[in-house]
């Protein structure tokens, strides 16, 4: 599987990094030889100043197999919490 992260407007540190890749690349092993064929994308951002000032962390995950695209996004606190969210 290939997994990329970007942020955007965003000090992402490595060890948060490392967690987000963690949090939300386990449970794709759960797809067996098509694991090997998706893509995870992961897009970290500040969030928009839409009154979410207590949630400044918004994670988009898509993930791509066989030419189906699925797509998870989280607003939160830290992008910890919102990996868990996109992950659930």
């Amino acid at each position: 599987m290939n997994i990329t992260i970007k942020a955007t407007k965003y000090q992402l540190r490595p060890e948060t990094e490392a967690l987000i890749e963690e949090k939300l690349a386990a449970p794709l092993r759960l797809l067996g030889e098509k694991g090997d064929r998706a893509l995870l994308e992961i897009e970290i951002e500040e969030a928009p100043p839409e009154g979410r000032s207590s949630e400044p962390c918004r994670l988009v995950a898509r993930l791509i197999i066989d030419n189906r695209v699925f797509h998870a996004e989280a607003v939160k606190p830290s992008p910890e919490s919102a990996a868990d969210r996109v992950r659930s």
